[in-house]
Order: structure tokens, then C-alpha cells, then sequence
């Protein structure tokens, strides 16, 4: 199953748990929403039009896309780039009070502050309402073993929509498994490439349409002549959740493009000049072979990582 890795983890944990954040969050619970929500929580009812359900989930879906955006260039981690994208907000939900019937686990966590969590991926962030306000994460047990699936006000509604999110991340993860093998077989097109007389990319053709096939594009960056960068990158397309096509326009689909890239951004031969003003000489067909290598590696890293699977190359 998609999900958050460690250090997305860490990172998203670290951003909520900023006083101003809390600070946030019990405004939320301090509102006519919450007050709402409240009168009901003891009775079944549809979360999905609850007010203050829309109040968390775009409070979160926020919090998602600001962890995003404070990745930039090479250093962002593997899976950065499905923040808010592929990895969103799939249920939120608070509970001021708890009684005998309820699930141990949210007897436990409800006291003189509501318990709090939401899902991203398989994982469960929560605020406990006992203690020290400090957001924590564990792993989402399951449609028919998670308490959060057995609070008082949840309906069939709340088990669809998670049913939902595990059909999508399911396929999700599916699809960057099985690109990462297409990948593995690339490289080893490209280790028996002979460079006695240039370099010239392995064959793509099959790999490409094997891709497309999972809604997957693979980007290969001309090398310029000067030098630069090269890159490799893998694009998907993805479309947003039903609420926001909702709220964006009912009948336009929104398509975002979801990128993960590796990239060898040295600077070797080409016709930059040296300091003494001459024209380097063009890089050989080792060097250029060595460079797409490296891209590839980095980008069949990323991808491991996502997937969650040891790396081996």
C-alpha cells in the first residue's frame, strides 16, 4: 500500500506539532463547526457533508501542500512529489467525549481535549487528548480493524470513502512497482552498451509503451552540448480527489502531474569554455554513458523508496 516514508513522515509530524499549527487546529475545534459536529457525535450521520469534516480535511490538505512546497531541487526526498497529489487527506475526524462502548484505543486517547486524527496513506496521524498536545503517527489497521471506523457518528459513507482511498493507493503503488522493474530492465540495456563508437540510449520503444499502458511517462532530457544537467524523469498523471473536482468545476476534470526525477547535475565536458578561454572538447561516449547511468540509479532509488522496498543497484 502507498505511503508516507519515514522521513515525509517526520517532516509532516515536525510541521503540525509548531505551536502556531496547534494553535490552528484548536481553533477549528473552538468554532461553530466543531459545535456542530459535537451535538451529533453520539448519533449516526453522514460525515462527508459535515462542515467542520470540510474545515479538516482543507486544513490538512494545506498542511500537505506547504510540506510539498518546502521541498525544492535535488534534495527533496522520494515521494515529496506526491504531497497532496497522490497522497491526500482520505478521512478526519474528532471526538470530545467516549464511553464504555467505544474501542479501547479511542477511550485511551479522548480526555480533556477532543482526540483528533486523519488519514494519509496507510498512515493515522492523531492528537491525543491526554498529555501534551503532540501529533503522533501510526499505521491505519483496516477497513474492519480500525476503531476510527467504529466511532459512534460514522455510516457506510465513511467505510466507502476509505475503501475508495485503498482502491487508488493500491493502484498507485502498483504502478511505480512495476515501472521500477521496466527500469531495472533499462539498466541493464544499458550495461551492455558498447560506447567504441558513441553512445546511443538503450531501447525504449517497448519500455515506453509499457508505461503508458499504467498512465506513466517516461521524460528523457536532451544532453546539451554545453554541459549542464541530464535527467530522467517519471511522469504521471493524476487526477484530484472527487471533492475537489467538485469544488474546482463539476465537469472539467483537474489532471495534475505528479514527477519523480533523477538527475546527474555535475558539469563534464561539452563546449563550455575553460578558465584559459578554450573550448573543452565534447564528452565521449563513456562519459555520456556514465551520466545516463547515474540518472537512472537516482531515479530507480527514488522510486524503491517510494514503494517502500530495499534498493539494489
Amino acid at each position: 500500500m502507498l505511503d508516507l516514508t519515514p522521513e515525509l513522515t517526520q517532516g509532516l509530524l515536525t510541521q503540525l506539532n509548531r505551536r502556531q499549527e496547534l494553535t490552528a487546529w484548536q481553533a477549528l475545534l473552538n468554532g461553530e463547526d466543531y459545535e456542530h459536529h459535537r451535538a451529533l457525535e453520539r448519533e449516526r450521520y453522514d460525515t462527508t457533508f459535515s462542515s467542520l469534516h470540510r474545515a479538516l480535511s482543507a486544513y490538512v490538505q494545506t498542511q500537505l501542500q506547504t510540506l510539498h512546497d518546502s521541498f525544492r531541487g535535488a534534495e527533496r526526498p522520494p515521494g515529496a512529489e506526491l504531497l497532496g497529489r497522490w497522497l491526500t487527506c482520505v478521512d478526519v475526524f474528532a471526538l470530545a467525549r467516549a464511553t464504555a462502548e467505544d474501542e479501547e484505543w479511542v477511550r485511551a486517547h479522548v480526555g480533556r481535549r477532543p482526540l483528533s486524527a486523519f488519514r494519509v496513506g496507510n498512515s493515522i496521524f492523531f492528537l491525543s487528548g491526554r498529555g501534551r498536545a503532540q501529533w503522533a503517527r501510526r499505521e491505519f489497521l483496516g477497513l474492519n480493524e480500525d476503531p476510527i471506523l467504529r466511532l459512534p457518528y460514522q455510516r457506510k459513507y465513511d467505510h466507502e470513502r476509505h475503501g475508495r482511498a485503498d482502491e487508488k493507493l493500491r493502484a498507485y503503488f502498483e504502478k511505480l512497482w512495476v515501472a521500477s522493474d521496466l527500469l531495472a530492465i533499462l539498466a541493464e540495456r544499458s550495461s551492455v552498451i558498447d560506447v567504441g563508437t558513441g553512445f546511443e540510449y538503450p531501447e525504449l520503444a517497448d519500455i515506453e509503451s509499457e508505461l503508458k499502458e499504467l498512465g506513466l511517462v517516461l521524460s528523457i532530457d536532451t544532453l546539451s552540448e554545453f554541459g549542464g544537467g541530464f535527467g530522467l524523469e517519471l511522469c504521471a498523471l493524476a487526477t484530484q480527489s472527487e471533492s475537489a473536482l467538485t469544488e474546482r468545476s463539476p465537469k472539467r476534470p483537474v489532471v495534475d502531474f505528479t514527477v519523480v526525477d533523477g538527475h546527474y547535475r555535475g558539469v563534464l565536458g561539452g563546449y563550455h569554455r575553460r578558465l584559459s578561454g578554450a573550448l573543452r572538447p565534447s564528452l565521449s561516449g563513456a562519459s555520456l554513458k556514465w551520466i545516463f547511468e547515474i540518472a537512472l540509479t537516482q531515479l530507480r532509488r527514488r522510486l524503491r523508496a517510494i514503494v517502500a522496498a530495499d534498493y539494489e543497484g
